[in-house]
């Protein structure tokens, strides 16, 4: 009889980059020994499986492949009985329109028989009565077949429309449902030792088949004295199971990435030591010794019958049934053969182990056998020899690198290898070690018991030994992952900000079902102040710019992603959120504000200097008028940019004659691969609400710039226009 699942609550997830982590927990009652815990899904990654516990402790922990007897009430049913009963609904529906219409057309090719007529007589009376009648009867009986078939037809619409609708219904819905029955799930079979009276145990496991990405929206009160930030992720998945009331956090980590530490050589006085291997180390020695009491315990003769519980055969009987499965020792040679050289350095043999044996079909002494021929010339004795190479380099194979290198040594041909075999013996080639990528996966890993005949050793179990049959392992291989949609528009895969991972918790519990599809989560919400202000150019626009400001909003980093901009109830933009560095201030541009009129007038003249008329003035005059139109108070700034003699330039000279009110110097933030911006300055005030004094505001400039009244200045003296 299967032992019963014991199942686990969901008690968080962590959605990665890629992939998600699931948590569970569950009580275990005091003096559990075994427990399986399921049904989990198939698309389970075994080797992130984690096993914590508190108040007992775990012995072992593995992973099985298990029948579902009792189905979770609180998942979808297996069969869809509503999907199955409008496919019913309308198979009944076309069968009676086909009945219908085959007696509307069995009715349109009934015809009333001619009247008898004999050979010189006249025709009897026809009786047009009944002819009527019959011809009546026949249309009434053919118009209530049509309105038949025009009802059936609307009928049979509305049950294709009622089954399509609930076939995308079906088909958008997750893809966590009860399980058939005796439905295969994974399920992990733990034994546990020093179970308390409050224990509790915590599963941890990975699975592959899930996604998020940062989206933000931003709601600015009517005047923008305040905002409030919501953190979203967009989540899919598919992974077979809801995650219904959880605590989800999102990452920008990848569950698992190859790290190396890096190794500290150390400084010692003394004699150069050879660098120590790496990798593959050879397994101790004297690993039988370990078994050493349980076979003084169990003898082999006699560990069957006792482990079987002495239902087998008499010792005698076993004996005598192991010599004769045991196979014959071989036939000593003939006093005339030549004896076989021991196996080279590089081949290690057991202790007490005979020598290797040539291959078939070669004999140990005397002549060949008469289909085989001794190789002529070298050309033998180099493939035998290449294969013997190949063998000893890749570490395979090392009895058969024993046997090829005897037969090298010509010992396998009887004594006839004669001067074709004459050269010098070549040095021994090292064995190494090819560690197949079976081996790598720990998880895969098991040992045979003490009556095993690999006991003490390591083997890679096949998914058939590993899941407990060819079903379920097929079950398993064969689990196939719906694909999860392509990003939304405007996503960013999350990224570690300055090399460092974050994650993200939402503040409350949530729901994400299995159905593929993007679900919008909200993690974190914000209130804070905010800061607005204005930015104009007018020497290049006099489009005024919207610049809204909240500082340290979160007081963590903020990811690449879209960003909805609301202001009271209104939709004012959408735009990208920059990568926001945890304590930074973040600054967002939200376009243009219309209610801001700006205005520039420049004037231009020129003036000889000098004794001798040898120096020109350039003056400039600018003059900048601004009114606020909106009902609350704007904060300015007015950016303008002076001329800058070039390097070497000292005949030429940029004088400030007159600025009102005063500005100051500024420069904007330096960006990668652009030269720094020179001769910048600002004004920077407030404007009044519309109607109130201090609405408008002028500004005015005066500068000249100095020249040689023989030059000119590249592109005209006149630098405003």
């Amino acid at each position: 009889m299967p032992q019963a699942l014991t199942r686990a609550e969901l008690d968080s997830v962590l959605v990665f980059r890629q992939g998600a982590r699931v948590t569970r927990r569950l009580r275990v009652a005091s003096g559990t020994e075994r427990l399986r815990v399921g049904p989990l899904p198939l698309a389970l990654a075994d080797g992130s499986l984690r096993v914590r516990a508190r108040g007992a402790r775990v012995r072992d922990a593995a992973i099985t492949v298990a029948p579902v007897s009792e189905p979770d009430e609180a998942l979808r049913p297996a069969h869809d009985e509503a999907l199955q009963a409008a496919r019913l609904v309308e198979g009944r529906l076309e069968a009676r329109l086909a009945a219908v219409r085959a007696s509307a057309d069995a009715l349109s090719t009934l015809e009333l028989p001619a009247r008898a007529r004999l050979r010189g007589q006249e025709p009897g009376p026809s009786p047009t009565a009944a002819r009527l009648a019959v011809a009546k009867l026949q249309r009434t009986v053919w118009e209530e077949r049509q309105e038949r078939i025009r009802e059936l037809n609307e009928e049979l619409r509305r049950a294709k429309e009622a089954r399509a609708a609930l076939e995308e219904e079906a088909r958008r819905a997750s893809t966590a449902q009860q399980a058939r029955e005796h439905e295969l799930r994974k399920a992990v079979d733990l034994v546990l030792d020093d179970v308390g009276a409050d224990a509790e145990l915590t599963i941890e496991y990975d699975l592959a088949n899930a996604r998020w990405y940062p989206v933000y929206t931003l709601r600015f009160a009517d005047d923008y004295s305040s905002a409030r930030l919501e953190v979203r992720a967009l989540v899919a998945q598919r992974t077979g199971e809801d995650w219904k009331g959880v605590r989800l956090t999102c990452s920008t980590a990848t569950p698992q990435r190859v790290a190396e530490l890096p190794e500290l050589k150390s400084i010692r006085l003394g004699r150069a030591q050879p660098a120590p291997k790496k990798g593959f180390r050879e397994p101790p020695e004297g690993v039988e010794t370990l078994f050493a009491d349980f076979d003084a315990g169990y003898p082999p003769e006699r560990s069957a019958s006792t482990r079987t519980g002495g239902g087998g055969p008499p010792q005698g009987a076993l004996r005598v049934a192991e010599e004769a499965r045991a196979p014959a020792p071989p036939a000593p040679p003939p006093p005339s053969a030549r004896p076989v050289p021991s196996a080279p350095a590089s081949a290690t043999l057991p202790v007490g182990a005979a020598a290797p044996m040539p291959p078939a079909g070669i004999m140990v002494g005397g002549a060949p056998p008469p289909q085989a021929e001794a190789p002529k010339g070298g050309r033998g004795r180099r493939k035998v020899k290449k294969k013997a190479e190949r063998a000893q380099a890749t570490g395979r194979f090392a009895a058969m690198a024993s046997n090829l290198q005897a037969l090298d040594d010509g010992a396998g041909f009887g004594g006839m290898a004669g001067d074709a075999f004459a050269e010098e013996e070549p040095e021994p080639v090292p064995v190494g070690l090819d560690v197949d990528d079976m081996l790598l996966d720990f998880g895969a890993l098991r040992m045979d018991g003490p009556d095993g005949a690999r006991r003490g050793k390591l083997r890679a179990v096949t998914p058939a030994e590993r899941y407990g049959g060819r079903a379920a392992a097929a079950a398993v291989r064969g689990h196939a992952r719906g694909p999860l949609p392509g990003p939304p528009p405007r996503a960013v895969t999350p990224a570690p900000i300055d090399g460092y991972d974050h994650a993200y918790t939402a503040s409350s519990a949530v729901h994400v079902p299995s159905d593929g599809a993007f679900h919008a989560v909200t993690l974190q919400t914000l209130e804070s102040a905010a800061a607005r202000r204005y930015v104009v150019v007018p020497r290049e626009s006099r489009d005024v710019f919207r610049y809204v400001s909240l500082a340290d909003p979160l007081g963590e980093p903020l990811l690449p992603g879209p960003l909805d901009v609301y202001v009271g109830d209104r939709f004012s933009t959408s735009r990208a959120m920059p990568s926001t560095p945890a304590g930074d201030r973040l600054e967002l541009g939200l376009g243009v504000e219309d209610a801001i009129e700006v205005a520039r007038n420049t004037s231009f003249e020129e003036r000889t200097t000098g004794l001798m008329r040898g120096g020109l003035d350039l003056i400039h005059e600018v003059e900048v008028e601004l009114e606020n139109h909106l009902t609350q108070v704007a904060e300015l700034e007015v950016r303008e940019r002076m001329p800058v003699p070039a390097d070497g330039e000292d005949d030429v000279e940029v004088e400030v004659a007159e600025v009102s009110p005063r500005w100051e110097r500024w420069a904007p933030a330096p960006e990668a691969n652009r030269s720094s911006l020179r001769g910048g300055y600002r004004w920077r005030f407030q404007l009044a609400a519309s109607g109130q004094t201090g609405a408008r505001k002028k500004l005015s400039l005066r500068y000249v710039i100095h020249i040689s009244s023989k030059h000119a200045l590249r592109g005209g003296n006149r630098r405003e226009s």
